[in-house]
């Protein structure tokens, strides 16, 4: 997925819970850094998620609306934080989240295999447009 956001020219960003030393071991030990435009940990804000500060943050940071957003999450806490940043929200649970509920999510997926990028910012695009037919 982060191959293809690149590919299809979206900007990446990171947004965790997690302080800097954990999220940079993992960037650097699955060699996924290049894939990321920025990084926002828990030692940005002054709330954590579930309060919307580090997605307001990395949505400033690249200089677009909320709207023009889309947040990947694996946490009912993280995916609360994304949807009080009025970010379009997908979940994707883990084994640790699986049995969580997701109800207040934009899309729920198994696998981010389910997500089509193309399909899916057509349909965020339709939602934002200021006349939607459907």
């Amino acid at each position: 997925m982060l191959e293809a956001g690149k590919l299809a020219g979206f900007r990446i960003g990171l947004a965790t819970n997690s302080p800097s030393s954990w999220a940079n071991y993992f960037l650097d030990t699955l060699k996924i850094r290049e894939y990321f435009d920025n990084v926002f940990t828990s030692d940005h804000v002054k709330q954590p998620k579930p309060a919307p500060e580090i997605y307001k943050k990395s949505v400033a940071y690249f200089n677009v609306e909320p709207k023009e957003a889309i947040a990947f999450e694996d946490s009912v806490i993280g995916s609360l934080a994304a949807k009080r940043a009025n970010l379009f929200t997908i979940a994707i649970p883990s084994t640790l989240t699986k049995e969580a509920t997701f109800d207040h999510v934009d899309l729920q997926v198994d696998s981010m295999k389910h997500v089509d990028l193309h399909a899916l910012t057509e349909e965020i695009a339709l939602k934002n447009s200021p006349i939607s037919v459907r």
